[in-house]
C-alpha cells in the first residue's frame, strides 16, 4: 500500500461500472489459506475472474507463488485449466525481467498500466468469456492490449552447453519482441493515493507523483533506464491531486530526483500555506537550497535522506552518480545550519571496480559528514544521529551494469569487515548492513531465466532456503552470479525497451573509463533512443 502503482491501477479498475477490483495482501507470519480474503468484500480468491499481481521487487516472486497455493490453484500456468481465473502481473519488476516467474504466469501486462487500461477494459468480455480455450483468449490479449507478453507462446532455446540462445514465438502473428506501455501524455491529475491507512510504510499520508522516472542516469538504477524518458509531471496535474487531499494532513511528495528546485520550494510553500505536513523522499543533494532547507525545518521534518552511494569521488564517477563530495557536504551544512539534526545516508558496497580505499571512503565522507553536524549541534547544546544504511550492489537488467559480476560471500564479507572497522570510531552513528543471501536471491531472481522458478517453488512451497534450493534444482548460483559476455544474448531482451543495447553498452565502457555522462535533455538529446517514442508518438 506504499506503492503509487498499486493505487494508480486500484482506481483505473475501479473507475469503471463494469469492474471491481479487490485487493489481497499476503499475510504476514503463518501462511494460512482462512486469511487469504479480499479486503473490500472478503471473498475468497476463487470468487473472482482474473487475478492480477503488481510486483514492485524481485523477492515477492516468492510471494505471488505462495499465494496462488494458499488460494488453492496450481502454482504453475499449464496446470491450470479452463475453468480456473486468469493470472497476471505487472509491476516495474516484471518489465525489468519476467522470466524467473514465466512459468507460473498466464501473461504479463508490461509497462505503465495508464498506457494500456483502454484497451485491456475494452477486451475483457473476450478475456473472461470461459466458453473459449485459455490459449485462444490469451493469445486474443497479447494480440489487442499493447505490452501483454504471454509467456507461453514464446520458446525458451538454449545451445548445448545450456547457455540462453533467445525466444522464439510459436505463432507467426506473436512479435518477436514485446515493447512495454507507456503513458507518453501528461495526465490530467498525477498518481496519488487513493486509500489512506495507518497500515502502511507511510501512514496516514497522502503520496502524490511529481516526476515519472529519473533522467540522472545513474549506471546501477534499473527504474532510471526502464522508465525512460523522464517526466516532470505539470504542476496544474499535481494541484488536480492535491485538492483529493483535504482531509488528509500529511502530503508526501514523491520523484524529488528529477523535479526542479523552484517547483519543489513553490509546492511545499503552497502546501505549508494551507497547513499540511509535508514527507520528502531521498533528496538530491545539489538541489537542497538554503531557501529549500528552510522549508525542510518548516514543514517540520525530522530526518533528512540524502544517498551519495559511495564515499569516494572516483566511485561516484564510475557510477555517474554527477554528485561532488563539496556539494553533499553544502547541503549537510545547509541543512544543518537551519536545524535539520538527524540525516540517514544510502550507500551500495561491492560495485564494479570498487577497491578497498573506496571502501574506506565511505567512513571518510560518513566522518566528515558528523563533523559538519557537530559544528552546527555545538551552536544548539545537542547533536542527532547519522543512520547509514548499506546495501550490496546487485547488477540490473537493464543497466549498464547488466553485465557485472555479483561480489562473491567471501569478498563481500572482507570489504563489509573493513567498512565496519572504519566506522567504528565515528559517534551518534546508526548502521545497517546487507545480508549476503538477500541480496544473492536479489541477484539471481534478477538477472534469471525461465528455469529458475523451479528455484522460486521449492523456496516459496516448501520452505527451503536458497542453499537447499540450489542444491535440489541443480541450478549453479554462479551462472546467474557472474558477469555476462558483451555479445551474448540476455533473457530478458525479450522485452523491447526503447533504451538501445548499443547506449546501455557505451555506459559500461564509460564507466570503466571513469568519465561522467550528461543528464537527460528530453529537448535535445536522442542518445539513449528512449525520447524517440515522444516524437513518433
Amino acid at each position: 500500500m506504499s506503492n503509487l502503482g498499486m493505487h494508480t491501477l486500484y482506481f483505473l479498475l475501479n473507475r469503471s461500472d463494469k469492474i471491481v477490483a479487490e485487493r489481497f495482501f499476503v499475510p504476514k507470519g503463518e501462511l494460512l489459506s482462512s486469511h487469504l480474503r479480499s479486503l473490500e468484500s472478503n471473498r475468497p480468491a476463487q470468487d473472482f475472474d482474473l487475478l492480477l499481481f503488481t510486483i514492485s521487487f524481485e523477492t515477492d516472486y516468492l510471494n505471488c507463488v505462495r499465494f496462488l497455493k494458499l488460494a488453492g490453484f496450481p502454482p504453475y500456468s499449464k496446470d491450470r485449466g479452463n475453468d480456473l481465473p486468469l493470472v497476471l502481473a505487472g509491476g516495474v519488476a516484471t518489465f525489468i525481467n519476467p522470466e524467473p516467474l514465466a512459468p507460473f504466469m498466464d501473461a504479463f501486462l508490461l509497462g505503465e498500466f495508464e498506457g494500456l487500461v483502454e484497451p485491456f477494459s475494452e477486451h475483457l468480455p473476450e478475456l473472461l468469456d470461459f466458453s473459449v480455450d485459455k490459449g485462444e483468449r490469451l493469445k486474443g490479449l497479447a494480440l489487442n492490449v499493447p505490452g501483454t507478453y504471454v509467456p507461453q507462446g514464446y520458446r525458451v532455446i538454449y545451445d548445448d552447453s545450456r547457455s540462453y540462445k533467445g525466444h522464439l514465438p510459436e505463432e507467426k502473428n506473436l512479435p518477436s519482441k514485446i515493447r512495454p506501455a507507456k503513458l507518453t501524455d501528461p495526465p490530467e491529475t498525477v498518481p496519488h493515493t487513493v486509500v489512506v491507512t495507518p497500515e502502511t510504510v507511510f501512514p496516514e499520508t497522502f503520496l502524490i507523483e511529481l516526476t515519472r522516472g529519473c533522467g540522472m542516469g545513474c549506471r546501477f538504477c534499473a527504474a532510471g533506464y526502464v522508465y525512460r524518458p523522464p517526466r516532470a509531471w505539470p504542476m496544474s496535474a499535481v494541484q488536480n491531486a492535491i485538492r483529493k487531499a483535504e482531509q488528509v494532513a500529511k502530503i508526501g511528495l514523491i520523484g524529488l530526483e528529477y523535479t526542479s528546485r523552484p517547483d519543489i520550494e513553490n509546492l511545499a510553500t503552497l502546501l505549508m500555506k494551507e497547513g499540511k505536513k509535508i514527507g520528502f523522499s531521498s533528496l538530491r543533494a545539489d538541489l537542497i537550497t538554503p531557501s529549500f532547507a528552510r522549508l525542510l525545518k518548516e514543514s517540520g521534518t525530522k530526518m533528512a535522506t540524502i544517498a551519495p552511494e559511495a564515499g569516494s569521488q572516483r566511485m561516484r564517477d564510475i557510477i555517474n552518480k554527477n554528485l561532488s563530495e563539496d556539494e553533499i557536504l553544502e547541503s549537510i551544512r545547509r541543512l544543518s545550519s537551519e536545524g535539520t539534526r538527524n540525516f540517514k545516508l544510502y550507500f551500495m558496497i561491492g560495485l564494479p571496480l570498487e577497491t578497498d580505499d573506496d571502501v574506506v571512503m565511505i567512513a571518510a565522507l560518513t566522518e566528515k559528514i558528523h563533523k559538519v553536524m557537530l559544528s552546527h549541534a555545538r551552536k544548539r547544546g545537542r547533536i542527532g544521529t547519522i543512520s547509514v544504511s548499506v546495501n550490496q550492489f546487485v547488477p540490473k537488467p537493464w543497466t549498464p551494469f547488466q553485465w557485472s559480476d555479483f561480489c562473491s560471500e567471501k569478498e563481500i564479507k572482507r570489504r563489509i569487515k573493513l567498512l565496519k572497522s572504519s566506522l567504528r570510531s565515528i559517534p551518534n552513528l546508526k548502521v545497517s548492513l546487507p545480508s549476503y543471501r538477500h541480496s544473492m536471491l536479489q541477484a539471481i531472481l534478477s538477472r534469471g531465466d525461465r528455469r529458475v522458478s523451479k528455484l522460486i517453488e521449492l523456496m516459496a512451497l516448501k520452505g527451503s532456503s536458497l542453499k537447499q534450493s540450489l542444491k535440489e534444482t541443480g541450478l549453479s548460483a554462479e551462472q546467474y552470479l557472474k558477469g555476462r559476455q558483451l555479445d551474448a544474448p540476455l533473457p530478458w531482451e525479450i522485452i523491447d525497451h526503447p533504451v538501445r543495447r548499443e547506449f546501455l553498452l557505451h555506459e559500461w565502457r564509460k564507466a570503466a573509463r571513469q568519465h561522467l555522462s550528461r543528464p537527460c535533455n528530453i529537448l535535445k538529446c536522442r542518445r539513449c533512443d528512449a525520447c524517440s517514442i515522444l516524437v513518433t508518438n
